[in-house]
């Protein structure tokens, strides 16, 4: 097919450019003048040939590149994912973690609605719980908004998650210093205890529920 083109070329340009010697210097052709426009015609095949070849190449490119862009996405999309799951792996072992939380129970009192007892308020007014609160709470509530919780049993739940993805975070690192360097206390029988990380979860997750109870009275109770 290549080969047709370039006769039919061969062809077409000679029959110009013997219209164009006829119309200007009739007659006398001489050998010098065919070479010249053979020459000028193998060089314009050439031209062509080489234009071609980089149209070739640039649509060749193009389509290297959509499939490189789009490997690209994949990866950034497998990277979000990756990502996503390791946050969420975190959060289930931080939570895994203090559902053990055993001691914490020393904290509140019985009845329900649970409410901190006295070694409770303790810890908590040492810790600045309140003041710890109040500075993050819109991100806090933001958390707990998310669960869209319809009851105040609901509220309570989601307010130790919202406190326990905060774990990793640097705005808890204050409380896990207090912890870090809290003495042990005592239980009523006389016996030490350390308090824990879930503890501290457990201690600011009371005043956090009635803290989003009070600013959204159409809570359920």
């Amino acid at each position: 097919m290549k080969n047709e083109n370039f006769h039919a070329f061969y062809f077409w340009f000679g029959i110009i450019i013997v219209t164009l010697q006829a119309k200007y210097k009739p007659i006398n052709f001489r050998i010098m003048d065919i070479e010249i426009i053979i020459s000028l015609v193998t060089a314009g095949i050439a031209i062509l040939g080489v234009i071609g070849s980089f149209i070739s190449i640039a649509v060749k490119a193009g389509r290297y590149s959509e499939k490189f862009d789009n490997i690209e996405k994949d990866r950034n999309e497998l990277k979000t994912i990756t990502a996503d799951l390791k946050e969420r792996l975190i959060r289930v072992e931080d939570i895994l973690m203090l559902k053990h939380k055993g001691a914490s129970d020393f904290f509140a009192a019985k009845h329900s609605p649970r409410v901190l007892n006295d070694l409770g308020e303790k810890i908590y007014e040492d810790m600045k719980g309140e003041s710890f609160l109040v500075k993050n709470k819109e991100l806090l509530y933001s958390k707990i908004k998310e669960t869209e919780p319809k009851t105040a049993y609901d509220v309570e739940n989601a307010s130790e998650n919202a406190i326990v993805s905060f774990l990793n975070d640097d705005l808890f690192n204050e409380i896990k210093v207090f912890v870090y360097n809290y003495p042990a206390v005592k239980k009523e029988n006389g016996d030490e205890i350390e308090v824990s990380l879930g503890d501290a979860v457990g201690i600011l997750a009371l005043p956090l529920r009635d803290m989003y109870l009070n600013d959204n009275p159409d809570i359920l109770r």
